[in-house]
């Protein structure tokens, strides 16, 4: 899979998976879509692997087994009170690096 095939994959699990019920994921996965150096690095993924899950679990995961990192106030499952999505994209591209 190429970086254009997987673009075209975040911005469908956008629309079809994410909007109307996650507005984290839906933004976020809008924002990937036009960034090279992540899909450069979801690109690494198994074939058959649906890559925009893979991604958002295992940032997911960690968060929720305790990595301190301020991403962590974006999601409405680990804060009380969730910052507005449209502050997270830079935070998530901080992230990756740590991982």
């Amino acid at each position: 899979m190429n970086t254009i095939n997987l673009s075209e994959r975040f911005r469908t699990f956008a629309t079809n998976e994410c909007a109307g019920t996650s507005n984290l994921y839906e933004f976020l996965s809008l924002m990937i879509a036009k960034d090279e150096e992540i899909l450069e690095l979801a690109v690494e993924a198994r074939k058959g692997q649906p890559v925009p899950n893979l991604l958002f679990g295992a940032v997911h995961y960690l968060l929720l087994a305790g990595m301190a990192h301020p991403l962590r106030r974006f999601y409405p499952n680990i804060s009380v009170e969730p910052v507005r999505v449209e502050e997270v994209f830079s935070l998530f591209q901080g992230f990756l690096p740590e991982i």
